[in-house]
């Protein structure tokens, strides 16, 4: 099991990546983690349990969690979002003590689409890279924690 650095461009704390998910070892690392499939399928496992994920699906990793990612043997397209947890626990008291689990076999619930929006916006503005986009993606992932905290 490897624990692994997360490296953030100096004084921004998120970074995010889009690729196609064929075999990622096991490993855990001290910040947030939010996995957003785009297409295709997925499978990661967490822990003991091991979770097929689909167009739409969402998982949220917390600190220290042990997880890897495989593919099924179809292409996918993720978007891996990660969040200095140093930075952002200066503006949520307990985020650090906080544990985030999204449900995805609840297709009514409405803040699942809240966070796919707020995850979509993230990634746009991070992919077009106009003037100012840093702040708009720290703005973004402030309702992400915000998002996260509430539901």
């Amino acid at each position: 099991m490897l624990k692994e650095k997360i490296f953030y461009q100096e004084g921004f704390p998120v970074n995010c990546y889009v690729a196609n998910i064929e075999d990622y070892p096991i490993h855990f690392h001290d910040d947030l983690e939010v996995v957003f499939v785009l297409d295709g399928t997925m499978a990661l496992k967490n822990g003991y349990y091991s979770y097929v994920m689909n167009p739409g699906d969402i998982f949220v990793l917390n600190d220290k969690e042990i997880h890897s990612f495989y593919g099924t043997g179809e292409k996918n397209t993720v978007m891996l979002l990660q969040l200095d947890l140093l930075y952002f626990s200066k503006y949520y008291d307990n985020l650090r003590n906080n544990f985030f689990v999204t449900n995805m076999n609840d297709a009514d619930d409405e803040s699942l689409d809240g966070l796919r929006g707020i995850l979509g916006q993230i990634m746009l503005d991070f992919m077009q890279e106009e003037a100012g986009y840093e702040r708009k993606v720290i703005e973004s992932s402030h309702n992400l924690i915000d998002c996260l905290i509430t539901n």
